[in-house]
């Protein structure tokens, strides 16, 4: 019964992946995969040849300008670093922050699902993680809404957290971590009165979920 009520909280994206007006990886994103991959959006510039590489520096992706155009192709895994130079340049630079290519999920319902992010309300199950529980995984991430303008947070008013304070958030990334041995996102789309429609709805204003 338990576990049949967690799985209806959970919603695989297997889509677009958000707030793809960014031209490169927001640090710590996750973007779902479709078919093997995910597109990661990149600057729609002539000229300009991208590769992926792991964080020891193994290349996933050799050279290549972006294809389809305005998009980086790249497998399921992380975490990855993107790196950019001219077409016949020797050198590149690495653009934005790691990301990696697996799930993301994500997690709505009112006061108790929102618990599962945060602790500091045990009657609601939140819970601060301690040395007993299992540690975060990688490579995986959080999705958190801002709320207000933070300096760590875009245009779309969220920040991608590698770390999660609260114990339901770990427990729950540990598990799908351990089961699918891909990385996973946990999307933050719980609060009162909300749901995951308004997060997938294009016109819903940023901030708004």
């Amino acid at each position: 019964m338990i576990r049949r009520a967690v799985l209806g909280l959970l919603f695989v994206i297997a889509g677009p992946s958000f707030s793809q007006d960014l031209s490169e990886p927001r640090n710590n994103r996750i973007y779902p995969v479709r078919n093997g991959a995910a597109l990661v959006a990149v600057a729609p510039q002539p000229g300009l040849e991208w590769q992926v590489v792991t964080e020891d520096g193994t290349i996933i992706r050799r050279w290549a300008a972006a294809s389809p155009p305005g998009f980086v192709r790249a497998p399921i895994g992380g975490w990855y670093r993107l790196m950019l130079r001219q077409a016949g340049q020797a050198d590149g630079t690495p653009i934005g922050g790691r990301f990696a290519v697996g799930a993301v999920i994500l997690v709505t319902g009112q006061s108790q699902a929102e618990a599962m992010f945060h602790w500091g309300h045990p009657l609601a199950g939140a819970f601060a993680p301690n040395a007993r529980d299992p540690a975060h995984p990688e490579p995986t991430a959080i999705l958190t809404d801002c709320g207000t303008p933070q300096p760590h947070c875009g245009a779309d008013m969220a920040f991608w957290d590698p770390s999660s304070r609260g114990l339901g958030a770990r427990l729950l990334l540990a598990e799908l971590h351990r089961q699918w041995r891909i990385p996973v996102a946990l999307v933050n789309a719980a609060t009162g009165g909300a749901s995951a429609a308004q997060l997938a709805d294009p016109n819903n204003p940023a901030g708004n979920r």
